[in-house]
């Protein structure tokens, strides 16, 4: 090989440090869920799309995480299916104040419905509500989308704990400490 050219810099990112954490944790989560010499076009496809999103800088940047997050689990195998409760089979959940995320699952349980012993993560409502936003593919409902405080930690934590879950080899991510420390 004589030459190479550049395609995309991502001049915008690397000049805000914030973006620069968000693009490092999304390739640190798909270098750990990928096997060494595995070709995966959609897992790439997913993440220079969601560096085109953060370069772009249209959207908050954990909202792109989060949809980054839940693309690539759906391509490697792991849905995060946020529609259908898995004990009584509703395809609309009933939504409330304590609903569970079903880790082994991905699933969210209705408040009127008990997922007795199974592994689990508390989530309210209205970050059910989010997360089927997110799931549904439908991008100008995500750039009005402001989630409280607190609905960002549920999410964020609900995405962790179901990625940990499948792909332990995930493990703890530097750059999203690196986040922590800059917001």
């Amino acid at each position: 090989m004589g030459q190479v050219s550049l395609i995309n810099g991502y001049l915008a990112i690397k000049k805000d440090l914030t973006l620069m954490a968000y693009a490092s944790a999304m390739l640190q989560i798909t270098e750990r869920s990928m096997t060494d010499g595995e070709s995966n076009p959609q897992a790439y496809d997913t993440l220079s799309g969601s560096l085109r999103e953060l370069e772009a800088n249209l959207l908050n940047p954990l909202i792109i995480l989060w949809v980054f997050e839940l693309y690539l689990l759906k391509r490697i195998g792991f849905w995060l299916n946020p529609f259908p409760c898995p004990v009584c089979g509703s395809n609309s959940a009933v939504l409330g104040a304590n609903n569970y995320l079903l880790l082994d699952e991905g699933s969210v349980c209705c408040t009127t419905c008990d997922p007795e012993n199974r592994p689990k993560s508390w989530i309210s409502g209205e970050s059910v509500s989010i997360l089927r936003l997110l799931s549904s593919g439908k991008r100008h409902y995500l750039e009005n989308l402001n989630p409280t405080e607190r609905v960002m930690r549920e999410i964020t934590q609900g995405i962790e704990k179901f990625l940990n879950y499948h792909h332990q080899s995930i493990g703890e991510l530097t750059a999203l400490k690196l986040l922590d420390k800059l917001e």
